[in-house]
């Protein structure tokens, strides 16, 4: 489960990168990204959990959690532009259920038609 959540924190920004205008993914084209992630993570916690009928059970309700959550999700880019090799740098502002707001930075690349969100190693970027 641990990779199914970490998949849809991190998947998010996806979202954002919509808002940056023509360089970036439709909302549609963003959030079936990120639900395409997400059922993959999935697969791999039912891989894991073999004949486990408790622990397949508790995979399958976080991934459709996060999937229903995704819609939920609000989010502004608050700029966004291009870094080097195609790789487009974004400042997004992510707000949470609660209210509470933080701003970020994200990278995000083009790779075979489809956008990828670049995961740096702890966060940081280079």
């Amino acid at each position: 489960m641990r990779i199914i959540q970490k998949t849809a924190l991190t998947m998010i920004p996806l979202l954002a990168l919509a808002g940056c205008g023509r360089t970036g993914p439709s909302p549609k084209e963003a959030k079936q990204a990120i639900k395409d992630q997400i059922n993959a993570a999935l697969q791999k916690e039912m891989a894991a959990a073999g004949s486990n009928a408790m622990a397949r059970s508790m995979a399958t309700d976080v991934a459709h959690s996060a999937i229903a959550g995704i819609d939920k999700i609000k989010f502004k880019a608050v700029s966004c532009k291009s870094a080097e090799q195609g790789i487009f740098r974004c400042q997004i502002k992510l707000a949470a259920p609660d209210g509470s707001t933080a701003t970020k930075p994200f990278d995000f690349r083009k790779h075979d038609g489809h956008w990828e969100y670049i995961v740096h190693p702890a966060g940081i970027l280079p």
